[in-house]
């Protein structure tokens, strides 16, 4: 194997990991809050479950299925409207799963031209201190009112 498509196919093996850990961090079965928001936000992170369940295997297997997932995916983050009190934490959530899912989604498109920095920067984001801070509320919040 050639060494660029080597590394390039330890990032997205790395990068489909950390989707999944991410995406499967807040997906949820119902919600159990009395704020309209607050179960709506439930309700769609109810739905991510269906569709970050089989993340895994999707990565590894037909590129253009996990194009079509990681765009799914990033369209329905797109649609939520968090409560005010997690909004900035969902923010960096958010920001961090479209960057690490469009760069993917480029490197599953044309693997011989993946852009390795783009990769790199986007993996760097999903495991810095913000976004851990970020997941870490989110998770506090959903666990307290999503059940």
């Amino acid at each position: 194997m050639h060494p660029r498509l080597g590394a390039m196919r330890n990032h997205l093996l790395r990068g489909g990991a950390l989707l999944s850990a991410a995406a499967l961090t807040f997906t949820l079965a119902a919600c159990s809050g009395d704020d309209e928001s607050t179960a709506a936000f439930c309700d769609t992170f109810a739905s991510l479950e269906a569709q970050t369940g089989d993340m895994g295997s999707i990565m590894s297997g037909e590129p253009d299925a996990a194009v079509e997932k990681l765009e799914s995916i990033s369209a329905e983050l797109d649609a939520v409207e968090p409560p005010a009190e997690i909004e900035e934490s969902f923010g960096v959530f958010a920001d961090a799963f479209r960057g690490m899912a469009e760069v993917m989604g480029d490197a599953l498109t044309d693997p011989a031209n993946a852009d390795q920095e783009a990769l790199t920067e986007a993996t760097e984001r999903m495991t810095n201190e913000e976004f851990g801070q970020a997941t870490t509320e989110l998770d506090a919040f959903t666990q307290e009112n999503c059940s």
